[in-house]
């Protein structure tokens, strides 16, 4: 078996019907690919509609009680028996060339992690908070061009919604750690085992343009915002596994790191932080002011209000975790 496309899910039904019937007209062969959904806990509907699934590649229903993403990711995973492992969410539509786009990487380079495309379907959600989260938020970052992702930092391209890596490196570095990010958190275990497979097995990053998919995302900014302090509170979790990613993570942007040495740039960056976007007065204004911004302000500008807005969000959530760890006072 070539591939195995993993999809972890959690009662979203009706987009997760709409995604395994896009994986069933592939361009791929059909006996090289399988698909298995991971079901961390969903009702009954969904598990009665899964036992019926048929597809003309293998499919395999994994279900477990509700221990989150990184624990499914992992479940799903145990019962692959593709070289490369492609995880899947499950609120996304797929273009037919998708596993052969991620597969085109992985049959010359055995340990590779492959970066797919993705965007927002434009008849399912606008305006101009969609606009940045597609062009300009953390979850939408693509290379400039297809091939091989040669940055000093290639690990913060792995996004779990359409990514794939192959099988044997992803279990040597143990998999996603679904220790520190269990049920209820949020954020940055994509980015922990991205960095454990460039770290200690050298590991290839490309990015194919053709594995496209659909993501089928409309969030308010107030529940996005909600969501960062959950990534906030990851990010100290992360840090404490991976003290290394601390900068990566912007855990100084809320406390002193030990024996660090951040450059004029970065000491800027803190005070700009620390005084400027998590001062609540501060932070007041940006969100008081922000429907007049979405009308007036250019694109590049805008995104900077937002990135400012969902900063501040993302500082709440490291303190909070911070404090419980006793990391701060």
């Amino acid at each position: 078996m070539d591939v195995s496309v993993i999809i972890t899910t959690y009662n979203r039904l009706d987009i997760l019907k709409l995604c395994l019937e896009s994986l069933s007209h592939q361009d791929f062969p059909a006996d090289r690919y399988e698909v298995i959904v991971s079901d961390d806990g969903s009702d009954t509907d969904t598990n009665d509609y899964l036992n019926s699934v048929e597809m003309p590649c293998r499919f395999i229903y994994e279900r477990h009680e509700n221990r989150g993403y990184p624990y499914s990711r992992n479940a799903g995973a145990r019962e692959a028996s593709g070289q490369a492992l492609l995880f899947l969410d499950d609120d996304m539509e797929v273009s037919p060339s998708l596993v052969s786009g991620h597969w085109y990487y992985h049959q010359s380079d055995t340990n590779c992690v492959v970066l797919g495309h993705k965007q927002i379907p434009a008849h399912y959600a606008t305006g101009r908070f969609i606009d940045f989260i597609d062009h300009g938020g953390n979850q939408q970052i693509f290379p400039k061009k297809a091939g091989r992702i040669d940055t000093a930092k290639p690990y913060w391209y792995f996004q779990g919604g359409n990514i794939s890596v192959s099988r044997e490196s992803f279990w040597k570095v143990g998999g996603f750690d679904d220790e520190s990010f269990g049920k209820g958190i949020y954020g940055n275990e994509d980015l922990a085992i991205g960095f454990r497979l460039y770290r200690e097995l050298k590991t290839r990053f490309y990015y194919s343009p053709q594995a496209q998919s659909y993501h089928y995302y409309n969030p308010t900014l107030k529940r996005y915002c909600e969501r960062t302090i959950s990534a906030g509170k990851s990010a100290v979790l992360c840090y404490l596994k991976l003290p290394e990613l601390a900068e990566d993570l912007q855990i100084d942007r809320v406390m002193p790191l030990p024996d660090a040495k951040p450059s004029f740039q970065r000491r800027i960056g803190n005070l700009i932080s620390r005084y400027g976007i998590q001062n609540p007065i501060i932070h007041s204004v940006f969100r008081t002011s922000l429907p007049l911004a979405e009308r007036l302000f250019p694109r590049p500008l805008l995104f900077l209000w937002y990135r400012s807005i969902i900063h501040f969000y993302k500082c709440q959530g490291m303190k909070q975790q911070a404090l419980e760890e006793h990391l701060i006072q």
